[in-house]
């Protein structure tokens, strides 16, 4: 098994992760517990700096999560003055009851961080999957990153992995020895 902890992605990339069910263990941060109102966005790979002619796409964006930050903090007020608090037994379950409501507004740009254990095998499926050219570019360079990482560590295990440069600037991963 070998275990990792994400930070700095997004909740779009975890959707996605967490459909690797087999041999996969998780535990993500709550957005029912963490107040998201100082809460980070992650730009998507295909509008980032680097890529020209994305500005006018980065500024819609930028406005859109402005937006949704500022909706998320005026619903957690609205509702810290108007849910009545003899609903329920305990503060903490008011308040987790304020921050499940209002992260309806937050997009899947939110940064997460998700701790992640896996198998060996489970391991190479995620990376022969998510690791090649169909497979979205955020969670493909995660799967990129992770085998980078586990070809030092277990060479024996991940060394069969092939990676090529793609025109776009991102990589791909391709094993030798494919089980799917």
């Amino acid at each position: 098994n070998y275990g990792f902890v994400f930070t700095g992605v997004s909740r779009a990339l975890t959707h996605e992760l967490v459909r690797h069910r087999a041999g996969f263990a998780y535990s993500q941060r709550s957005q029912r517990f963490v107040d998201e109102s100082d809460g980070r966005f992650v730009v998507p790979p295909a509008l980032s700096e680097e890529r020209e002619g994305t500005e006018e796409a980065r500024a819609l964006l930028g406005d859109a999560l402005r937006s949704a930050s500022s909706s998320y903090g005026e619903l957690v007020t609205a509702l810290e003055e108007t849910l009545p608090k003899d609903m329920f037994t305990d503060w903490r379950d008011r308040r987790k009851a304020i921050r499940q409501a209002a992260r309806a507004v937050l997009p899947n740009a939110t940064e997460t961080k998700i701790f992640t254990t896996a198998n060996v095998r489970s391991w190479r499926h995620f990376i022969e999957m998510r690791g090649a050219i169909f497979a979205d570019w955020e969670i493909r360079s995660l799967a990129l990153e992770v085998l980078d990482l586990l070809q030092k560590e277990a060479p024996l295990l991940f060394g069969d992995f092939q990676i090529s440069d793609l025109p776009d600037g991102t990589r791909i991963a391709v094993p030798e020895y494919s089980k799917v």
